[in-house]
């Protein structure tokens, strides 16, 4: 997707002000323990684009897996600040009859019993996702779904534990992809490239683009220090430093000109950009460079003009009007549950204090503003 497409889509999931602490223990004089919050993500912005491919980037305990573990559902609200919001493209929800998110982790065969086959494997998954009805079009489903993801087609009578690691991998999302009704709109993977050989790497990630773009699918990965053609393929990157600030949120091809204009960094040809961007952020919150780069990195939050007014028109809902500039088409998803669980009862309700009788997009008159609901 060129960079003018990528602007062209609207945003379909957004965060703001996303502040995750844990419970760390200590041992004071060697025999008593005490217990302090550790801050792991420090109140990130960010969104992502309908039909995008997304990297989370970062060094080794920067916070990645940490952010899709908070947007997935899978962290104990208790520990995301009452302050954070995560919102959801409604268009999203009213287009989506099953689960809204799928989530592949780093170590696939937690979630793959090694001894069944890839058939077993992909028919059971199918099975789960589907009524009673739509059993007999499994084996088709399940055959279309393996090419698309570049595998061939011997793989199915094959042990999973037999598998490659490139293999297994893409298994693990053909299985998130068994839903013959509709696919998931997010797609969460942890470190998919992880232990693959460059060859191996580059098949995974020319799949999940080719799902991104032909699919309808918003896939988030989390990657640790990917090449060049890898890092060429994603729609945006979100790079996060020690300590869980942003210092980057943009295309790839901004990397260059973003670092030398904020840090006055010159890179050579042959120097890799990302890599520079990943030394400054093992340096850690407290770096000048670090902090730079967090104030000039700023996310897109949505705003009235990712929605147009023929959506709303068409989707007839009433609109509130109020002096900030959110959005009416996103929902604030709460913290206690998961995306896949999210009820209709907690879509906003909104109203229109326009004295115009006709549904009207107020541009002239009035912003949009959702409403703040704080989790309980």
């Amino acid at each position: 997707m060129s960079n003018e497409q990528r602007c062209d889509q609207p945003i379909s999931l957004c965060w703001k002000n996303l502040r995750y602490e844990v419970d760390e223990w200590c041992m004071i004089d060697g025999w008593k323990a005490s217990r302090k919050r550790k801050v792991i993500l420090n109140r990130l912005n960010g969104s992502v684009r309908l039909n995008s491919l997304n990297a989370l980037l970062g060094p080794s305990g920067a916070g990645k897996t940490s952010l899709i573990n908070c947007l997935t559902g899978n962290v104990p609200a208790k520990n995301i600040s009452s302050e954070t919001e995560i919102y959801i493209n409604k268009e999203i929800i009213a287009k989506s009859s099953n689960s809204l998110v799928s989530f592949v982790p780093q170590l696939v065969h937690e979630i793959i019993l090694g001894r069944f086959t890839v058939l077993e494997s992909l028919y059971y998954a199918f099975c789960f996702k589907n009524p009673a009805h739509n059993q007999g079009r499994a084996y088709q489903h399940i055959h279309s779904t393996i090419q698309e993801l570049m595998l061939n087609p011997k793989v199915l009578q094959t042990r999973f534990e037999n598998c490659s690691g490139g293999e297994q991998r893409r298994v693990a999302i053909a299985q998130e992809l068994m839903s013959i009704e509709s696919k998931p709109p997010f797609l969460f993977i942890d470190e998919p490239t992880t232990g693959l050989d460059s060859e191996s790497a580059l098949v995974v990630m020319k799949c999940l683009q080719r799902l991104s773009e032909q699919n309808g699918i918003t896939v988030i990965v989390s990657i640790h220090a990917p090449s060049s053609d890898i890092l060429n393929m994603f729609d945006q990157l979100y790079i996060i430093a020690k300590g869980g600030v942003c210092i980057y949120s943009d295309h790839p091809d901004r990397l260059r000109p973003h670092l030398n204009q904020i840090t006055g960094i010159s890179l050579n040809e042959e120097d890799s950009p990302i890599q520079e961007y990943l030394r400054i952020a093992s340096n850690g919150i407290d770096d000048e460079q670090v902090r730079k780069l967090t104030q000039e990195s700023v996310p897109t939050t949505p705003s009235t003009t990712d929605i147009s007014y023929q959506q709303i028109r068409r989707k007839r809902m009433p609109i509130r009007i109020d002096s900030k500039g959110y959005s009416s088409l996103f929902k604030k998803i709460p913290l206690l549950r998961s995306l896949d669980t999210i009820q209709t009862s907690t879509v906003f309700n909104i109203h229109c204090r326009c004295s115009s009788p006709d549904w009207c997009f107020c541009r002239n008159h009035c912003q949009l503003n959702t409403i703040c609901i704080n989790h309980q």
